[in-house]
């Protein structure tokens, strides 16, 4: 009966406000990227304005879709949707030729194109290239091919979706330019951030166990524990694109890596062992472990 109790309606509510809070909460480096995306939002509304560039709400979304918590990563993304959305512009204006004076053909062509954007992007052997690429070539393909009874004469017809690649080129560069100048992210401090804050849960939750019974882990250790270490070397691996420097310490930080996602692991897992309490020695060896951490 206790075990059905502890998983009813007031326990569930519980859960979820407990990961509602801990999601808003403040979080190492959210101001700077809100005042980056916002900053990046106002330039782009602003040119768009000044220079009367179409699509303006679309030019402030793609601050949203490109922006990553990292100048590496955004970056990356970046280039990879302008070079989307080049390859998207060329395909839908060589269409042009065949679906302007025949609109049955609009439908199954854009089809074909969607299917071949979002094949790619789940083949891909990277998954944000693919989606980036992949989705990007199929919304942008569809979305000027819509264009085409708007108009009525070719000649308009380009020049639209010539503008079109404008208004989503050139926010992807603003963005860019603002996570590498103002505020930027590095990776190589989240990384060691994000170390530091295992070890941290590691060792909690080592006196934990060395002074009481056995238990489930905290949140924050079985979170990690779950999420295991890709991320970890996702950052490890952008912060030596960023500073080519730390490729001479990539061993050291790989074993490093590797050493707490065992550690988070075994410590996961330990409290449903044997009470450390029964056995003196092995609370001494636990504290120890945790003065370590």
């Amino acid at each position: 009966m206790a075990t059905i109790a502890t998983h009813g309606p007031g326990s569930h509510r519980a859960s979820w406000s407990g990961f509602l809070l801990k999601e808003l909460a403040p979080a190492p480096d959210r101001l700077n990227a809100t005042l980056r995306i916002v900053l990046t939002c106002v330039l782009v509304v602003v040119i768009s304005m000044a220079l009367e560039i179409p699509e303006m709400a679309l030019s402030a979304y793609m601050v949203f879709f490109i922006h990553r918590e990292d100048p590496v990563t955004t970056a990356l993304t970046g280039v990879m949707g302008i070079i989307g959305i080049s390859m998207a512009i060329a395909l839908t204006i060589a269409a042009y030729l065949f679906t302007v004076d025949y609109s049955v053909l609009r439908v199954p062509l854009m089809a074909c194109i969607f299917f071949a954007g979002m094949f790619f992007w789940r083949t891909s052997a990277s998954v944000p290239a693919g989606f980036v690429l992949g989705w990007i070539v199929g919304f942008v393909f569809m979305s000027t091919q819509v264009m085409v009874d708007l108009f009525h004469s070719s000649e308009a017809l380009v020049r639209a979706a010539l503008w079109f690649w404008v208004a989503i080129a050139f926010p992807v560069v603003i963005m860019i330019a603002m996570n590498l100048l103002f505020l930027p992210a590095d990776p190589e401090r989240m990384l060691r951030r994000e170390l530091s804050d295992r070890l941290r849960a590691i060792a909690a939750e080592l006196m934990r166990l060395a002074q009481a019974d056995r238990g489930s882990p905290s949140a924050d250790l079985a979170g990690y524990a779950e999420a295991g270490s890709p991320r970890l070397f996702k950052l490890l691996k952008l912060a030596e694109i960023h500073r080519p420097a730390l490729r001479r310490q990539h061993a050291q930080f790989d074993a490093l890596v590797t050493l707490i996602e065992r550690l988070t692991t075994a410590t996961a897992t330990f409290g449903a062992m044997t009470p450390a309490a029964q056995f003196p020695a092995l609370v001494t060896r636990l504290k120890a472990i945790a003065d370590d951490c």
